[in-house]
Formats: structure tokens, C-alpha cells, sequence
């Protein structure tokens, strides 16, 4: 691999990576049950409020 190529596949590589690890943090997040709404099986608010 030459140096004209070497900055577009960190490019690729960066952005592949970026969004691997937004995916797996908002899978994470949403596994939690305290953070889901209490329609869909979390904890409700006092006054009932989503």
C-alpha cells in the first residue's frame, strides 16, 4: 500500500470503528432496564409521567 492510499483506508477504517462503537454503546444503553420507557417494561415516574 502506497502513501496515497494509506489516508483513506485510516479514513475507512476510523469512520468503521466510530460507528462499531456507537452501536455497541446504544445497545448497551438500551439493554439497561432503568433506561427504557415504562411502556416498554421500565421503571415508571411517580407522577406517571414518561
Amino acid at each position: 500500500m502506497d502513501r496515497s492510499q494509506l489516508l483513506p483506508a485510516l479514513n475507512m477504517f476510523t469512520l468503521v470503528a466510530v460507528l462499531l462503537v456507537l452501536v455497541i454503546g446504544f445497545a448497551f444503553y438500551w439493554s439497561k432496564r432503568s433506561n427504557r420507557p415504562p411502556k416498554d417494561g421500565g421503571t415508571p415516574t411517580d407522577d406517571g409521567s414518561v
